[in-house]
């Protein structure tokens, strides 16, 4: 009887691993989704501005000439 309890026991441990690992894979894609999202709003941002700057520019010139 002790090994059939004790081999429950293992089994029900090896679900909750399991379930945690599946819960730490989904966290990390989650984060890792957030984090490439975060990072092309960096990236459009970035063009935004070198975009301005080369306006500016422009308009220097054209102002000075």
């Amino acid at each position: 009887m002790a090994n059939g309890t004790r081999l429950k026991e293992l089994q029900e441990a090896q679900i909750k691993t399991n379930l945690f690992l599946v819960d730490e894979r989904v966290r990390r894609q989650v984060a890792e989704e957030q984090t490439h999202t975060r990072l092309d709003q960096v990236i459009e941002v970035r063009d935004g501005l070198q975009s301005t700057v080369m306006n500016i520019k422009y308009t220097l010139v054209t102002v000075q000439q």
